[in-house]
């Protein structure tokens, strides 16, 4: 776990800190975006092992960010889509991106950012 880096994409932000303190209370590296443009900021300066991405960013997407960072799909980046909406689940799985319900437990996180692999697995 020592210097994991973490990106977490969320846009509420009282779920962002949550999860921040969360992550970092267990010893990550951790850096929180509240936009789209704010995660590609994080990307072009850092490398992650895990990335949390909420699925609703505002009025975007935040597969968006995929797109616009090519670093996830080359890297060996754990990338995990979050969303309170269970029908984005078919979506991820179809795309290959590991889905999970927001909210997520302290235990979720971690063992989603210990993972050493990037995983396409959904997880309940």
């Amino acid at each position: 776990m020592a210097d994991k880096r973490v990106l977490i994409l969320e846009d509420n932000r009282e779920l962002l800190r949550l999860y921040g303190k969360m992550l970092t209370a267990e010893g990550y590296i951790v850096h929180e975006a509240d936009s789209l443009a704010a995660a590609r900021d994080h990307l072009e300066l850092y490398r992650f092992d895990a990335c949390l991405l909420d699925f609703e960013v505002g009025a975007r997407c935040g597969i968006e960010l995929l797109a616009a960072a090519p670093v996830l799909h080359t890297s060996r980046t754990r990338t995990v889509v979050m969303s309170v909406a269970d029908h984005h689940r078919r979506l991820c799985e179809m795309i290959g991106l590991e889905f999970h319900l927001k909210p997520l437990m302290r235990r979720d996180l971690a063992r989603l950012v210990d993972a050493t692999a990037p995983s396409t697995a959904a997880i309940n």
